[in-house]
């Protein structure tokens, strides 16, 4: 998990539902969570991990103008990196929408005919 604020959060307890265990994250801050197997910072992740050894999810929450998110998907897929989308099991997505790499469909989204996300 890229992140540890709160948006990282909600994406960890639907991925917890669905069966999916996060086991790292990668913050500027140590954050508390003691129920993690292992705490990497941004550097140390990048030296330390292959694109084949794990798939990223993006947890960087998302502002107004704010490309963070945008900056850190870039960053990672120029590296080789996949990322996971997240889509809720409570979440209702029509047989005809396209959902890409990386797409996070939170608990009670409903996703139209035809949309590409």
């Amino acid at each position: 998990m890229i992140g540890w604020g709160g948006h990282a959060r909600v994406l960890r307890e639907i991925l917890r539902y669905d069966g999916v265990e996060v086991t790292a994250f990668v913050s500027p801050k140590r954050e508390r969570e003691p129920t993690l197997a292992s705490y990497k910072t941004d550097d140390d992740f990048i030296s330390k991990k292959s694109p084949a050894q794990c798939v990223l999810v993006n947890g960087v929450g998302d502002l107004v103008d704010d490309k963070t998110r945008r900056t850190i998907f870039l960053k990672y897929k120029a590296l080789g990196f996949s990322f996971l989308s997240v889509i809720s099991s409570r979440a209702h997505i029509s047989t005809t929408s396209v959902v890409k790499e990386g797409v996070q469909i939170l608990n009670g989204a409903i996703v139209q005919v035809g949309c590409e996300i």
